[in-house]
């Protein structure tokens, strides 16, 4: 990876809800003559969402460490209206399988601890279609089978996605629970994306702990990760995002400290891969962080689809 860190993007702050602003930039050469303007661009923030804090009736969910709270999130989740927001607050929130609609965000500013009972997640996540293998589903999902029909999903907070039991050795609880049942390459993904047209994922989220990959995306596009903290090392297989058979995103300002590959870019593999022929596609990688990953950035090895116009830069390992 390049060792050149310069800052590539900037985050604006206090900025009200429902309100335009607009942006230029200007540069300046070796001597400190500074540009022009450059051409503007105006964009307006959202109104101020609806907030449904699971905590509150009806949901009554309970930080506790121990109840299992699945049922309330969802029911949370179920009732968000578009636009709105789910918080996980301060506390720790055990949960099952979570499943995420479309025009919503999941706020996470406690823990949300996966369960470590496989009981708890479904053996229905298909990767990738022409492959036959499931995996069990994650402890957050933004999943459908048919591409497109779930949109504008946002995972965040300052808190962490855990997916459960750790202590030492290469799996977690729930990893070595699937793979005793269904094998080694059943493990889940903590975090699994699919068919999603517009994502975003990070703005200081922190993500430990998965039975297997810690986010797994395919068939999604307009992808952006930002202010993504991933802490796997140690963990067999535990990559820290795998981008596939997607198309157009942005992954920058974010830390990798994985089990394997830190930011993997994959598009099929074998016959399977050759009959689907859906390559990955349009991504830029900067102002990242790999430390202890298998590799910084790395492609396949899964490339029977194709991997195109993929930029890295201003990154460190």
């Amino acid at each position: 990876m390049l060792a050149n860190t310069t800052k590539l993007f900037y985050s604006p702050t206090g900025l009200s809800a429902n309100t335009s602003y607009t942006f230029f930039v200007r540069s300046k050469d070796t001597s400190g003559v500074e540009s022009s303007n450059s051409n503007q661009i105006t964009v307006a923030t959202h109104a101020a969402p609806t907030v449904i804090n699971v905590t509150a009736s009806p949901y009554s969910a309970k930080g506790d460490g121990s109840t299992l709270n699945t049922s309330a999130i969802q029911n949370g989740i179920n009732a968000c209206p578009s636009g709105g927001t789910v918080l996980i607050p301060s506390g720790t929130f055990k949960s099952g399988a979570l499943f995420l609609k479309s025009n919503m965000t999941l706020e996470v500013d406690g823990t949300l601890k996966g369960s470590d009972s496989i009981s708890d997640y479904p053996y229905t996540s298909m990767r990738l279609t022409y492959y036959p293998n499931a995996n069990y589903m994650g402890l957050v999902n933004a999943y459908t089978t048919s591409y497109g029909s779930l949109s504008n999903i946002r995972i965040v907070g300052s808190g962490t996605i855990d997916g459960g039991t750790y202590s030492s050795g290469s799996l977690t609880t729930l990893g070595t629970a699937e793979t005793n049942a269904k094998g080694d390459t059943a493990r889940g993904d903590l975090i699994t994306v699919k068919g999603v047209n517009g994502l975003f994922l990070g703005g200081g989220l922190n993500v430990v702990h998965p039975a297997e990959h810690s986010i797994f995306v395919s068939y999604s596009n307009n992808l952006t990760v930002s202010g993504l903290n991933v802490s796997t090392y140690g963990i067999h297989n535990a990559d820290g995002i795998d981008l596939a058979t997607s198309d157009a995103g942005y992954v920058f300002n974010s830390t990798f400290d994985t089990g394997d590959d830190c930011i993997n870019f994959n598009a099929g593999t074998s016959a399977p891969g050759v009959t689907e022929n859906r390559p990955i596609n349009n991504f830029r990688v900067f102002n990242v962080t790999t430390k202890r990953g298998h590799g910084g950035v790395v492609f396949g090895s899964f490339t029977a689809g194709w991997i195109k116009n993929v930029l890295v830069e201003s990154s460190t390992r």
